[in-house]
């Protein structure tokens, strides 16, 4: 996978070129109510088969504080796109910022919310669709 994201008002984009499925698959998005402190939600997925790109509709995302019941749209803060983790096929974690794609010691950073405020939840299930080029024509 070579782990592309990309997100805005319109909508949030993970694409895996990779003819390898990828699984535990964590956004970590910088969300902020007053555009001074902003604060780490993960919006996570459960894996992404191969040559496949999943597209999330903020208007159909929640947020939901640690510790809270009561979430809220997250259309109505601001919100940008921090960082993306998954497991390849061989287990290995990846880590890739806007402009990085590196690996990361064991499974660490997946599966725990250390750090973060809340969580971010579909309404729904996402779009999923196939992309080309995949594997090695991409």
């Amino acid at each position: 996978m070579d782990g592309s994201f990309w997100g805005g008002t319109e909508r949030i984009h993970v694409v895996n070129r990779s003819p390898d499925a990828v699984s535990f698959i964590q956004i970590t998005l910088r969300v902020t109510k007053d555009k001074e402190t902003w604060e780490p939600y993960t919006l996570a997925e459960r894996g992404l088969h191969p040559c496949s790109e999943i597209v999330f509709d903020p208007a159909k995302l929640q947020l939901t504080e640690l510790g809270d019941d009561a979430t809220s749209p997250l259309t109505d803060v601001g919100w940008d796109i921090e960082s993306l983790h998954f497991i390849d096929r061989k287990g290995q974690l990846w880590s890739r910022t806007e402009r990085t794609l590196t690996k990361s010691a064991g499974r660490s950073g997946v599966g725990d919310a250390d750090g973060d405020t809340g969580a971010v939840t579909p309404d729904g299930p996402p779009q999923i669709k196939t992309v080309e080029p995949c594997g090695s024509d991409a």
